[in-house]
């Protein structure tokens, strides 16, 4: 199986993006990847803290942040959110929606 994931708005979000400078291009990925973050979770139930998620995104993507420690959550959620914008132009497939629990991963 596989299909592009542009439901996320990753693919918009590089093209607002393009005509941007570096350090705004950077703010608004990390302010638009935090709040998808932040409101897919509390749909599935889970709350995340919001000034976690965005430092947790900024340290994945290699960017200077402050010196909070995230939860094991936030530490997660930052790392798929990453994962997903770096790959929106690779076909999402099993074993990239279900990660390590899948068998396709294994």
């Amino acid at each position: 199986m596989a299909v592009g994931h542009t439901e996320n708005g990753t693919l918009l979000l590089k093209s607002i993006c393009s005509d941007a400078n570096t350090e705004s291009r950077n703010r608004l990925t990390v302010e638009v990847m935090s709040e998808k973050a932040v409101t897919s979770s509390e749909i599935e139930g889970e709350i995340l803290d919001r000034q976690s998620v965005p430092s947790s995104i900024r340290r994945q993507l290699g960017l200077s942040t402050d010196v909070r420690r995230a939860a094991p959550t936030e530490q997660g959620i930052a790392e798929m959110m990453v994962d997903l914008y770096q790959r929106s132009n690779e076909p999402l497939d099993e074993a990239t929606l279900c990660g390590s629990s899948c068998p396709a991963a294994r």
